[in-house]
């Protein structure tokens, strides 16, 4: 059973594809083996197609029905049906110098079994995120979900109040309707080991409204039996498949190809006055106006130094637009046209639930740095690269804004500090509006406003009294 994983852990722009990947696709192909290809887009798929199509068997394979995208020379199969995409797969067993390209969203789902996995070689271009959380938003007299959940044996809710416990469900996905909730395929994947908190399970038969959050993590047999696995992903440890890998006991293999921060040109960071400030998704909803204050520091600074074009990434939803932007997704890699735009905005709020974040603390051994630096610097990282410091030749300073101060921090250890330079100009004002309150802080207040009345009521009462006497 091979427990080795092969990392390719340089930074972005230094070479993991074209002097890793696809050297290693050539020699593989040239001793007459089967590779899966698993690459974070479908435009990477295509990159890939481009050049190996014409030297092998390429089998595109994407699970969705909605791109229908086929290139030429190669077989198209788009399905959200994961046994028409296993049957493909185990149908080739017995061909050679075959390349089957995959998206991660289609890996994660797929339930290969190790007699299919022994047969082909894994290569995966960046990391898939191996832990991740599904939410359940229950309706007061909801259906109670008990019959089909499956606890431990041990499970004992009044002993252990704040327990992890790995849960199953038992569930008949031929039921069209059971197979219609999403959340229930997720749950019922056996790619993944499901658990919950103790108040978690509890929910699920009470009669009460309100979200119930499980935490999903990637079952280490999907990386177990394989003849071979590669990955490239840059600062591999930095990220939670690096964590997850030292968890599960794989032998990491990296001496060759470590993490080394480079980029071209001076990356100045932008960072906001306020410097332990924190954007988070509840701040983003209450308190819209310090979007707005951010956009309108970044033009002014923009104008200020002749900054024309800038990329960005933030939330679904907002509505907030930087002048002459152009906006990414999250998932950005393979985007590689933007080198000649010298400036950057991150604007995301990624901040993992409580219940996540408590669950990476207690069951991973994670620190905050490294929750901080997993969950959404490293995201960011990525997109930065986008810009002209992944270009050798840029000499130009490159300017990079971010609205979460304390994601900065963080950040930075991913670039060379000796070309690093740091402003504090980005002023929020947030002391300049009322911060409106989270519905319990708004409960305590109301407390306060309560005792207090109540007081002076007694005090009347008091003087009352005393005045009568």
């Amino acid at each position: 059973m091979n427990h080795k994983i092969t990392i390719d852990a340089r930074a972005a722009g230094q070479g993991k594809t074209t002097q890793g990947i696809y050297p290693r696709i050539r020699h593989l192909l040239s001793m007459n083996e089967k590779i899966l290809l698993v690459v974070p887009s479908i435009d990477l798929q295509h990159q890939y197609h481009k050049e190996f199509g014409h030297i092998s068997d390429f089998y595109y394979i994407n699970y969705t029905t909605t791109d229908t995208r086929v290139f030429d020379s190669a077989v198209s199969v788009s399905s959200s049906n994961t046994g028409v995409i296993k049957s493909t797969i185990n149908s080739l067993v017995s061909n050679t110098r075959t390349i089957v390209c995959i998206t991660h969203q289609c890996w994660l789902q797929l339930n290969l079994t190790p007699q299919i996995r022994q047969q082909w070689n894994l290569i995966i271009d960046e990391v898939v995120k191996p832990l991740d959380t599904v939410n359940w938003q229950r309706a007061r007299n909801a259906v109670d979900w008990s019959p089909i959940l499956i606890l431990p044996e041990h499970f004992d809710s009044a002993s252990h109040p704040d327990n992890w416990w790995p849960v199953k469900f038992d569930v008949d996905l031929s039921d069209s309707w059971l197979s219609s909730i999403a959340d229930l395929r997720k749950l019922n994947n056996p790619n993944w080991i499901i658990r919950a908190r103790t108040s978690s399970i509890n929910n699920m038969t009470a009669d009460q409204a309100g979200r119930i959050e499980f935490v999903r993590e990637l079952n280490p047999v999907v990386l177990q039996d394989w003849i071979s696995v590669f990955v490239a992903a840059a600062a591999f440890e930095s990220t939670f498949m690096g964590v997850w890998v030292h968890r599960h006991g794989f032998t990491v293999l990296d001496n060759e190809n470590p993490f080394v921060p480079v980029h071209y040109g001076v990356a100045h960071f932008h960072v906001p006055v306020q410097q332990d400030f924190r954007w988070t998704n509840y701040r983003r909803k209450a308190n819209p106006y310090i979007h707005d204050y951010y956009a309108a520091e970044v033009n002014r600074i923009r104008r200020e130094n002749n900054i024309t074009d800038i990329v960005t990434v933030r939330n679904n939803g907002s509505d907030v637009e930087l002048d002459h932007e152009q906006r990414l997704k999250h998932n950005c890699h393979g985007q590689n046209q933007f080198q000649h735009v010298t400036a950057a905005s991150c604007e995301s709020a990624l901040i993992p639930s409580p219940i996540f974040d408590s669950f990476l603390k207690e069951e991973m051994g994670m620190s905050h740095q490294q929750i901080v630096t997993a969950y959404c610097a490293y995201e960011f990282y990525q997109m930065i690269m986008r810009i002209a410091l992944r270009d050798r030749t840029n000499t130009q300073r490159c300017d990079i804004f971010l609205l979460d101060a304390e994601v900065g921090q963080y950040l930075m250890a991913f670039f060379d500090l000796d070309q690093v330079e740091v402003s504090h100009d980005i002023d929020l004002k947030i002391s300049e509006r009322p911060v409106r309150l989270t519905n319990a802080e708004k409960c305590v207040k109301y407390r306060e406003r309560k005792k207090l009345k109540t007081l002076e009521v007694l005090q009347q009462l008091r003087d009352d009294t005393g005045n009568s006497q």
